[in-house]
């Protein structure tokens, strides 16, 4: 990055994420994302001092997300398996009643 720009911090956040969360090399990282090894480090020690954890809080909002379209896919299968189970019991009953209705031919 040439001199005298400066980064957005989702640029930042973006790059401390593959150092901290995928585990690659700072200077590899570096190089990728066309900033010195030296302004990584200083990011990534900023980040650990201000007690910022951005990879963990964005995967945390994450996880959470997750949870709740989890929790409300299984409320919603089970809701799925309690109206099959209704449906095939009216079904039932509707075949019982109907053949009391209509009782065979030749049983009088």
């Amino acid at each position: 990055m040439p001199r005298g720009i400066h980064s957005t911090p989702e640029f930042r956040a973006r790059a401390c994420r593959q150092v901290l969360e995928l585990s690659r090399p700072v200077r590899e990282v570096a190089d990728e994302m066309g900033v010195k090894p030296d302004t990584l480090r200083t990011w990534l020690h900023r980040a650990r001092v201000e007690g910022i954890e951005m990879a963990k809080a964005e995967e945390t909002e994450h996880e959470t997300r997750i949870r709740e379209l989890e929790a409300k896919l299984k409320k919603v299968e089970d809701d799925l398996y309690w109206a099959g189970q209704e449906n095939l019991f009216l079904k039932k009953a509707a075949g019982f009643f109907a053949a009391e209705q209509n009782p065979k031919r030749g049983s009088k």
